[in-house]
């Protein structure tokens, strides 16, 4: 039997938090892998932040010389940690936000291929309580060189969660805003 999520571990993602470092995000950086001199572009997608606090999230890709995706980073911006998803398992489902040992908020793509992208389906508490879940669909796409988040036929750069509460407690997730 799956375990929902506690309205504690939801509240850790949605409740205010220390400002983020003073780094802004990186939008597109060059760098090389420590195995390989091969260069790679982080390519960034999406910042997912939410209304109930300042905890943020960004959401970029790697992609190498020939501007294949290699990997999707996720980047916990408060406490300024990187978690890096190779190829070989983003069509399995991956935890973006995961709080007190359980996934949250998840990403999963679908039919990827490194040249093209993929459909994604982001999946979110919408009541913790009991136990649903929403999916946020959109894709990872690469058009005139330039990799990016679209939905409903438009790019986006942030996924603003908003939050649902019920007696001052968050428990869910209401809605998922684009900008």
């Amino acid at each position: 039997m799956k375990r929902a999520p506690t309205l504690l571990a939801l509240a850790a993602l949605l409740v205010p938090a220390p400002p983020p470092a003073a780094d802004p995000p990186a939008k597109e950086e060059k760098k090389t892998d420590g195995k390989t001199d091969e260069e790679r572009t982080v390519h960034f997608l999406s910042l997912i932040s939410s209304d109930q606090g300042e905890r943020t999230y960004d959401l970029s890709l790697e992609a190498d010389a020939s501007g294949e995706i290699v990997s999707i980073r996720t980047k916990n911006n408060q406490k300024n940690r990187v978690k890096t998803h190779g190829r070989d398992i983003l069509n399995e489902e991956i935890g973006l936000v995961k709080t007190a040992g359980t996934k949250i908020i998840t990403l999963r793509c679908h039919d990827f291929d490194p040249k093209t992208g993929c459909a994604i389906t982001i999946k979110y508490p919408s009541n913790i309580a009991l136990g649903t879940y929403r999916d946020f669909h959109a894709e990872i796409k690469n058009e005139g060189g330039e990799w990016g988040l679209h939905s409903g036929g438009r790019r986006f750069k942030e996924m603003r969660l908003i939050g649902k509460t019920f007696l001052g407690l968050i428990i869910g997730i209401k809605r998922v805003e684009l900008r």
